[in-house]
């Protein structure tokens, strides 16, 4: 459970640092004197799955923090399991992803994944491509 706490300690400052303004504009500038820029697209998103194992009897969650800037996906996401009452961190996975859009209905998605185990020993590393078709 000290991890569990430990975690959800790390996820609410992340986002109190990430919502906080990073600049201020100086009240004396017209904003005619400003430059104009594209805005960026940013977005910030918590990703959960829980899960019950029903042949080890073991509860499994995974919580993380997904941050997207523009066409780019970057994840941070733990594995918690409770194994007969004990909290225990398995895994931690890092993840980038590249989104590029071909058509309107066609996008592939290059990505790669690192794993750690609780003691940040290197585990699996993942390379793979996504690709994405809208039906409708």
């Amino acid at each position: 459970s000290k991890i569990f706490l430990i975690w959800k300690a790390f996820f609410i400052v992340l986002m109190i640092g990430i919502l906080m303004p990073m600049k201020a504009q100086s009240a004396d500038v017209k904003t005619s004197q400003l430059p104009t820029m594209k805005p960026i697209d940013l977005s910030i998103s918590l990703e959960s799955d829980s899960y019950y194992n029903t042949t080890t009897e073991d509860m499994t969650s995974e919580m993380g923090v997904i941050l997207g800037m523009e066409s780019f996906t970057l994840g941070i996401t733990p594995t918690i399991t409770d194994k007969s009452n004990e909290w225990d961190m398995s895994n931690i996975e890092f993840s980038l992803a590249y989104d590029w859009k071909i058509t309107d209905e066609i996008s592939v998605s290059p990505y790669g994944k690192l794993n750690y185990d609780s003691d940040l020993d290197a585990g699996d590393r993942v390379i793979g491509l996504k690709t994405t078709i809208k039906l409708y």
